[in-house]
């Protein structure tokens, strides 16, 4: 939807949404609204216009210009003490610290010809995930889309996100999907031919217990459970909804309670956990296996 948007040389597309936010502004202040509301307001939308940056430094300089101006502009001494960091919110909502650390263009998922392994129809619907509720620390949405949409160029893309940062940072990330905001557990998952979750890793899968534990230990049971209990609800949403032939995937770890179809390697590392449905609950079955670069998955 952007693409003649990149066109346009450097250092323009800063230029012109600064311009525009300045424009922006200005109206808003005419027309009765606070200073430091409109410049929260403007600001948020330059978060959105950051998207047109196709670097991070790019996009930092587009979203950050309007608030930092504005405040070297403002008069200091009539400002409130928390729009000072209002610069520093913007940057936070645009790279927060679970990015800094999960963020590796290097690690980005590389699914090679899962495609063949599949075998989609055309325009298959591929519907990503993430973070799902109860499960802090997962992959980032965003490069998980870019990598579906290299696998499966035919295909109708779709993110799904719980919330208000999760959208924005994957709007961000240069996807071309669709993105939704959306609880995933009221979504209807029942026209998805490829459904799949983005979940942490076994080492930043810890959660948080709802209440302040009592001691170390209870807090690792408290966390496990609550990781457990999303996962299995993700399970028996999954087996209720998605139709016969449809795949699910999980990227992080494997869901509990049900055997893999198909286990797929990275070429980088790390592994993609698919379940066709409906699938067995039991491990009487033994998945397949296969890798890119691989045959046909082997048994």
């Amino acid at each position: 939807m952007l693409s003649w948007l990149h066109r346009i040389p450097w250092p323009l597309p800063p230029l012109l949404v600064w311009l525009l936010a300045w424009g922006a502004y200005l109206v808003l202040t005419q027309a009765g609204q606070g200073p430091g509301t409109a410049a929260v307001l403007i600001s948020l939308a330059g978060c959105l216009a950051a998207r047109w940056g196709q670097s991070r430094g790019r996009r930092l300089i587009i979203g950050l210009g309007f608030p930092l101006s504005w405040l070297w502009l403002a008069d200091w001494a009539t400002l409130a003490a928390p729009l000072w960091l209002l610069p520093l919110a913007v940057l936070l909502l645009l790279y927060p610290p679970s990015a800094w650390r999960l963020h590796d263009p290097a690690a980005e998922p590389d699914f090679g010809d899962l495609r063949e392994r599949l075998e989609l129809p055309p325009m298959a619907r591929i519907v990503a995930v993430g973070p799902l509720p109860g499960l802090p620390n997962s992959q980032p949405l965003g490069p998980l889309l870019r990598a579906l949409e290299r696998a499966f160029p035919d295909a109708r893309h779709t993110g799904l996100c719980p919330g208000w940062a999760d959208w924005l940072r994957a709007h961000l990330s240069g996807t071309q999907a669709h993105l939704l905001r959306a609880d995933p557990w009221r979504s209807d998952w029942s026209a998805c031919e490829l459904l799949l979750l983005a979940l942490p890793t076994p080492a930043s899968a810890a959660v948080p217990g709802a209440s302040k534990p009592t001691s170390p230990l209870t807090a690792a049971n408290a966390g496990h459970a609550a990781h457990h209990a999303a996962l299995e609800a993700a399970v028996h949403k999954a087996a209720r909804e998605l139709p016969p032939g449809a795949w699910l995937g999980s990227l992080g770890q494997p869901l509990p309670s049900c055997q893999p179809s198909l286990e797929w390697s990275c070429p980088q590392g790390g592994t993609l956990w698919l379940y066709q449905a409906p699938w067995p609950s039991s491990a009487s079955q033994r998945p397949m296996s296969a890798s890119a670069g691989s045959g046909r998955p082997k048994r």
